[in-house]
């Protein structure tokens, strides 16, 4: 496993135990417990990324370790990246219609993920 992902030393990758290996705070950086559900809009903005907001996406977790990305537009690639989440726990993804704000980044995505 790559070692953008790994856990902290001495623990393996888990769907819903936070990631202590991250540079700066992040939703996701404390523990799901199994009733609970985070919501972390990744990209809100228009069609053309900008630097500081990508097009729609919006990432959910419950706790029971599933995981959906909902909408993948241009732009939130980088920002689901830097979640630091392996990708085989990112296998739900929806799009809500097809403009390029809502799915623009699926093929950066579906490349991205087999690099880890």
């Amino acid at each position: 496993m790559c070692q953008l992902y790994a856990a902290a030393p001495g623990q393996t990758p888990s769907p819903t135990r936070a990631n202590a290996n991250r540079d700066i705070y992040f939703p996701g950086t404390e523990d799901l417990k199994p009733d609970e559900m985070r919501i972390t809009a990744l990209g809100t903005g228009m069609p053309s990324a900008r630097p500081k907001q990508a097009a729609a996406c919006f990432l959910v977790e419950l706790g029971n370790g599933d995981k959906f990305l909902f909408d993948i537009g241009s732009g939130s690639h980088e920002r689901i990246a830097a979640q630091k989440i392996p990708y085989d726990y990112l296998n739900k993804v929806f799009i809500g219609h097809l403009h390029v704000d809502h799915f623009g980044n699926l093929p950066k995505f579906w490349l991205g993920g087999g690099q880890r």
